[in-house]
């Protein structure tokens, strides 16, 4: 299924921000498989999803030059009330104010459209 919305996604333009509509099952690991299928097309994934009453983000990217995932996903999650990491090319997080979402994944796309 990720596989599929990896397809359906990297359909479009530019940098992939978006909340996605995860399937029963672990919403962070769906994030996840989606972000590394995109990223392994060449795309930037900027991705959320609520799961368990809180917002989840996974940031990808190919591995090379590019923005700093990491320190980015720091920032967004910062937004949610949460924690979260990871390296330049691939960083994982979330927190409890779910319905700060969108905002979140505003200001990512925000800050890689002016990087």
């Amino acid at each position: 299924m990720a596989r599929a919305e990896a397809v359906r996604l990297a359909a479009r333009a530019g940098a992939i921000a978006e909340e996605l509509e995860v399937p029963a099952g672990d919403a962070a690991s769906y994030l996840r498989a989606v972000g590394q299928a995109l990223a392994a097309e060449g795309r930037l994934a900027l991705l959320g999803a609520r799961g368990d009453g809180r917002a989840l983000l996974c940031f990808a990217r190919p591995k090379g030059a590019g923005p700093d995932l990491g320190a980015l996903l720091r920032e967004a999650v910062a937004i949610l009330d949460g924690k979260g990491g990871g390296a330049p090319d691939l960083a994982q997080g979330g927190g409890p104010r779910a319905e700060k979402l969108g905002e979140a994944i505003a200001l990512a796309r925000g800050r890689v459209v002016a990087g």
